[in-house]
């Protein structure tokens, strides 16, 4: 496997003649400089993952400050590598700005806008995730905020805000050093599952999307859990689907082998695959593991915004429903 480092003055013309199918590809992205926005000194950090990429067997590209020309150009080309690969992490490490019902990755040569206009100086985060939902089960995207350098107009804010993420997608935001060490001890850890990723990702990083207990982005090889025979053609099948990841995949070996040597693998991956945006909130809230205490402070803090908890115990999703509704239209009582 290999790597490409490409500035943005070479990327006209380069990125596209080069690019090639990969089974694991890694693009990397990392916005530093920007001319009216303060620097993200912690963006190119991103960058320190290209050997332990190429190490766990992906084809990476690094890119470095993207100008609003730049992600003009390179939108279909990076569309086209993520179709043609079967496994895909995405890190986008920058400035990041959301308004109540999208994010944007924004480019170095951003000015400064209210609401309205933002998504003319950005990358919209939610089509980068609608492209991972065609690998669903097989992608990561990881969002890096630089954090709150100054002020933003009318109807914005600093940070990703998750909006209906696709079906099979994993999300992980915070900042770029707490990712980097999210993808280097867990996510390339064959056999590290998603849900367990997020149970051990560092201090300020949140989990959203897809999170499994028995589904990993990389997977071990696999294994033969009985004495019995097995057919090599049901093995090859299986280790096809496992790694493809996908609704489609995972119910054709099904119907394949019902009765399978790994059918039971197969079975609660699809049933994880099939999870509803409920219930993926649910976990997501429960890898955030809050006590008695936290609670207590999220009814209070409920409770100094004017929304009536009565009481101090959150079985009422509905006041958390009705919060979410004013801030995000994902709105699932759910923490």
């Amino acid at each position: 496997m290999f790597s490409r480092i490409i500035f943005t003055g070479l990327l006209l013309g380069m990125f596209g003649s080069v690019a090639q199918a990969a089974e694991n590809l890694a693009l990397i992205i990392t916005n530093k400089d920007y001319r009216e926005f303060s620097i993200s000194r912690d963006a190119f950090e991103a960058a320190d993952l290209n050997g332990d990429l190429v190490d766990a067997g992906f084809d990476v590209r690094v890119i470095r400050n993207m100008s609003r020309r730049a992600m003009e150009q390179l939108a279909p080309t990076i569309r086209k590598e993520i179709d043609s690969a079967s496994r895909v992490l995405v890190f986008i490490s920058g400035h990041v700005f959301s308004t109540s019902r999208e994010s944007w990755f924004v480019a170095t040569d951003a000015q400064h806008q209210d609401g309205l206009l933002a998504g003319a100086y950005g990358l919209p985060i939610s089509a980068i995730v609608d492209i991972l939902g065609e690998k669903a089960g097989s992608s990561i995207l990881l969002v890096g905020d630089a954090g709150n350098p100054q002020r933003l107009g009318d109807g914005l804010s600093y940070g990703y805000v998750p909006n209906n993420i696709a079906q099979g997608v994993t999300v992980f935001s915070g900042r770029t050093g707490a990712l980097v060490r999210l993808v280097r001890d867990e996510l390339l850890v064959p056999g590290t599952s998603t849900m367990a990723a997020a149970e051990q990702a560092p201090r300020g990083v949140s989990a959203f999307g897809f999170l499994s207990r028995s589904h990993s982005f990389l997977p071990v090889p696999a294994t033969i859990q009985s004495d019995e025979p097995i057919d090599e053609l049901e093995l090859l099948i299986w280790d096809s689907a496992r790694t493809a990841g996908s609704l489609a995949s995972i119910t054709s070996y099904l119907d394949r082998y019902p009765s399978g040597h790994f059918a039971d693998q197969a079975n609660a991956l699809l049933t994880d695959l099939q999870k509803s945006p409920l219930e993926m909130a649910k976990d997501a809230e429960a890898v955030l593991k809050l006590s008695r205490d936290d609670r207590r402070d999220i009814q209070r803090n409920l409770s100094l915004l004017d929304y009536d908890t009565r009481g101090v115990d959150l079985g009422g999703r509905r006041i958390i429903k009705k919060a979410q509704r004013c801030a995000n239209p994902t709105q699932n009582g759910q923490l």
